[in-house]
């Protein structure tokens, strides 16, 4: 590893590209501590907040920085499904595509979205208030 005498964190990699594939060889609570470049053990610095948790042993995609090794992502293992793609739309809905459905768990209540269009809600107590109107609107609605 080369370093700055002036300022130990500054890490000098390969100009002919400024991110390169690492291993990490230590981890810490979902986080790179240290990853493995080119036979060099290098500390992380950072990362970005969009990278999933990381254990020993994971592909990660690093970037060196003035501060140190940034850790920008994490590669997928072989045959591991891509992550659910999540986006924020232009009213600021947080929105997501799960094919085989979603569930919210929180201790003992329960909201599942299922592909075939049912919802599903589950819980101690349910609680559902309205300034204005409060609709109720099926084919048919059972109550009790």
């Amino acid at each position: 590893m080369s370093a700055s005498t002036e300022n130990p964190k500054i890490v000098s990699l390969p100009e002919a590209q400024y991110r390169h594939l690492a291993q990490v060889t230590r981890a810490s609570v979902g986080e790179a501590l240290e990853v493995r470049l080119d036979g060099r053990s290098l500390p992380v610095s950072a990362h970005l907040d969009t990278v999933t948790p990381l254990s020993i042993g994971d592909a990660v995609l690093v970037e060196a920085t003035v501060d140190g090794v940034v850790v920008v992502g994490r590669l997928r293992r072989p045959g591991e499904p891509p992550a659910v793609p999540v986006r924020v739309d232009g009213e600021g809905r947080l929105l997501f595509d799960a094919r085989a459905g979603v569930i919210l768990r929180a201790a003992g209540s329960t909201l599942e979205l299922r592909p075939d269009g049912a919802i599903v809600l589950e819980g101690r107590t349910i609680l559902a208030r309205a300034e204005g109107l409060h609709r109720l609107q099926g084919a048919t609605i059972e109550l009790n």
